[in-house]
């Protein structure tokens, strides 16, 4: 465990060391990655394939990739929007229901939260990576039952590509003379009913988007409660009701993902998100302790959880000197054998004059005492003297 909270430390200190330089190569890769599979889609209508090639695409697909990497703003929503309506633009029909569908998820709901936003693009790489299971578990733990909404909207647009690509190549549009304009209204609603009849014709992504908020609410609820390894419980109880949910759906609808694939991918989700958990937040509950205080005004509960951190033994540094051939070994161990007995003579010398020196200092207080004495001697004669007289 020390060896992995060192580990840990390390690589926190190594990561924001360079903090913004990290940050800008993922939000590169993440950028490049979505732009170029929505160009991959590559249903372009003639126009666009007539004046764009293949070259441009990859450098419009880098622009935008060094936009996002600079900011993740409103604009860049409407960038990734303008790029996939002109990826299906071989139906515009479809592409006009596409950007009006994109627009009200904007007004209404995109630009009101900031921050939860960005969960329908993580919805849609848990998708494409199959690890879909993982956003939920993430998002109780971390954004809260707000996170519902933008996750569901993530499962429909994952769910509804296929049917949208697909009603694309059915209904192209062919627009050669003006009259022919006058028919689009009569096609919008045709295509409108044809992908809504379909989507509600497979209901799957319905019963995933009530199992992943079930699971975010149950991953939110006991994250938040008061106990040893709570945001771990929570972790882990989210992915066996994750479980539960999907085998219950496959009873229900027979078309759902398969069970074997549900399981798996649970398993690994969890395991990244504790992962993911002891990088944030490595906790020692071992040394927790509650405490209660009080004031005039209120009574305080207070439960304080140390960080758990590395022990790290210091070590004296051991000097090594390297020596050319045996001649130098024998050379520094005469030199020191030589500085040994030298410092062995000094200290000698040093203790033979600090003896002198005393028996000098004793010899000097005797003779001053015995002048002394001679001196008292004299005064009390002459006073015995005078006293006769």
């Amino acid at each position: 465990m020390n060896n992995l909270l060192k580990f840990r430390e390390t690589l926190i200190t190594t990561y924001k060391r360079n903090e913004y330089i990290y940050n800008f190569i993922v939000k590169l890769a993440v950028g490049f990655y979505v732009f170029n599979k929505i160009s991959s889609i590559n249903l372009y209508n003639d126009f666009l394939k007539t004046y764009i090639g293949g070259n441009t695409l990859t450098l419009a697909n880098f622009a935008c990739s060094l936009f996002a990497a600079a900011s993740f703003s409103g604009l860049l929503y409407f960038i990734l929007i303008a790029a996939l309506c002109a990826a299906i633009s071989a139906s515009l029909e479809v592409a006009f229901i596409v950007f009006i569908f994109f627009l009200l998820v904007f007004f209404f709901y995109a630009h009101l939260a900031e921050r939860e936003r960005w969960l329908i693009l993580a919805a849609f790489f848990g998708f494409a990576f199959g690890v879909p299971y993982l956003v939920p578990i993430i998002a109780g733990l971390y954004f809260g039952v707000t996170s519902i909404a933008p996750i569901a909207i993530g499962v429909f647009i994952w769910r509804a590509s296929p049917v949208t690509l697909e009603a694309v190549s059915k209904y192209a549009s062919n627009i050669k003379e003006l009259s022919d304009a006058f028919t689009i209204p009569q096609r919008l609603a045709e295509i409108y009913a044809d992908i809504l009849g379909k989507l509600l014709e497979n209901s799957n992504w319905i019963f995933e988007a009530l199992i992943f908020a079930s699971v975010t609410i149950l991953v939110f609820s006991i994250s938040r409660l008061s106990f040893d390894y709570g945001k771990e419980a929570a972790i882990v109880l989210g992915g066996i009701l994750n479980i539960i949910g999907f085998f219950a759906a496959s009873a229900v609808s027979p078309n759902g993902p398969p069970l074997f694939g549900v399981v798996a991918g649970t398993l690994l989700s969890a395991a990244v998100a504790l992962v993911i958990r002891f990088f944030d937040c490595a906790a020692d509950y071992k040394r927790a302790e509650s405490l209660e205080f009080f004031d005039d005004s209120a009574y305080y509960y207070v439960r304080v959880i140390p960080k758990a951190k590395a022990v790290r033994t210091e070590k004296e540094p051991i000097k090594i000197k390297s020596f050319s051939n045996k001649n130098n070994l024998n050379k520094n161990n005469l030199t020191k054998n030589n500085l040994v007995k030298k410092d062995n003579e000094l200290n000698k010398v040093a203790e033979t004059a600090e003896k002198n020196k005393s028996s000098e200092d004793i010899n000097q207080n005797i003779n001053q005492n015995i002048n002394q004495n001679n001196i008292n001697q004299d005064i009390n004669i002459k006073e015995e003297n005078n006293k006769t007289k």
